[in-house]
């Protein structure tokens, strides 16, 4: 997953949603050195919704000021999977890749 951010950094607009909290997302981003990397974090504590509600894409699209539908989710859970689908997302699940 690291490969794809690092590739399209500066090349496409992009956001974290993360149903964890934000104090564990930026520590883990800041851990592999890919938080600058983003446009947007969106976490459940700027949502206070779990997935597989929309709401964390939803607001990372909003943040990121594109239409859901033209957004690409890369996806690693079912439930992520799930969220995607309620937004209206399309989405590429990398629960597989190495």
């Amino acid at each position: 997953m690291t490969q794809i951010v690092r590739r399209f950094s500066g090349k496409l607009p992009m956001a974290v949603a993360s149903g964890g909290s934000r104090e564990i997302v930026t520590t883990s981003l800041n851990a592999l050195g890919l938080t600058k990397m983003f446009n947007s974090i969106v976490t459940f504590d700027d949502v206070g919704v779990a997935k597989p509600e929309p709401d964390l894409f939803l607001d990372a699209a909003t943040h990121l000021r594109i239409a859901p539908e033209h957004c690409l989710v890369f996806e690693d859970s079912p439930q992520g999977i799930e969220d995607a689908r309620r937004a209206d997302m399309p989405i590429w699940d990398v629960a597989h890749l190495q």
